[in-house]
Order: C-alpha cells, then sequence, then structure tokens
C-alpha cells in the first residue's frame, strides 16, 4: 500500500508545482509526467505491478526523476 499512497501524494505535488510553473518546458514535462503517473495509479491494482511500472517510467526518463517532483 506504500507505493499508493507515495503515487497519490506525488500527483498531488505535481499539480501544486504546476499551478506555479511560468516555464512552457517544465510544464510539459511536468504534464508528461503526472499523466503517466495517473495512468499507472488506475491501471494496476496490485502494488507490485505499481512499482514496477514506476521504475520503468523512472528508467525511461532519467532526466525527471522520482526525487525531483519534491522540488515544489
Amino acid at each position: 500500500m506504500k507505493i499508493m499512497a507515495e503515487i497519490k501524494e506525488k500527483i498531488n505535488e505535481l499539480e501544486e508545482k504546476l499551478k506555479f510553473s511560468k516555464n512552457p518546458e517544465e510544464q510539459l514535462r511536468l504534464h508528461k509526467f503526472l499523466d503517466e503517473l495517473k495512468e499507472i495509479d488506475v491501471k494496476y491494482e496490485n502494488e507490485d505491478d505499481k512499482i514496477k511500472a514506476v521504475e520503468e517510467m523512472k528508467r525511461r526518463d532519467p532526466n525527471y526523476n522520482w526525487n525531483d517532483v519534491k522540488q515544489v
């Protein structure tokens, strides 16, 4: 259940960061990351599957890792 709570927290953080972002490139990147997280949250019910999907997402986009979201 921990990953599910983390995904919800990251979604909230990204939505908050998007509100204040003035940079179009950053907004696009945040939207992409946010959309993918929302899709993972809805698509997978099993926690292990969510973890694998998040890990795959991190591997595909190494320039925007999970910890970057905390820089709100």
